[in-house]
């Protein structure tokens, strides 16, 4: 069994039927983040890291201290930022012409049809 962990927390799971020697994160041509795996019995095994991982089992509770008190110092000062007008929030920034996109359609050409 395979658990990738983040922390406690159980990102990723797999049932392999032989013990792992070497893992590795690969890129096959469109199959983005495939997991290579040497098993035990010298075969190589390919895996993509696309599925829900295994809940058969609780992951530990997370035991980290969290201060609440700043947290809600921090909120406040995000969503003040976030409530700025656009031309308060850029100090230092001058603006000079807004962008502006024309389009025009005349229709398809004979080589698009």
């Amino acid at each position: 069994m395979l658990l990738f962990l983040k922390d406690t927390i159980l990102v990723w799971a797999a049932q392999l039927l032989q013990n792992a020697i070497q893992i590795r994160l690969c890129t096959f041509s469109s199959v983005y983040r495939s997991m290579l795996v040497i098993l035990s019995n010298s075969r190589i095994s390919i895996s993509y890291l696309g599925t829900e991982p295994s809940l058969f089992r609780l992951p530990a509770p997370q035991t980290r201290f969290i201060d609440f008190q700043q947290r809600y110092k921090e909120f406040i000062e995000l969503e003040a930022l976030i409530r700025k007008k656009p031309l308060e929030s850029t100090e230092g920034a001058t603006w000079k012409n807004p962008l502006t996109l024309n389009c025009s359609y005349d229709g398809f050409d004979s080589k698009s049809v």
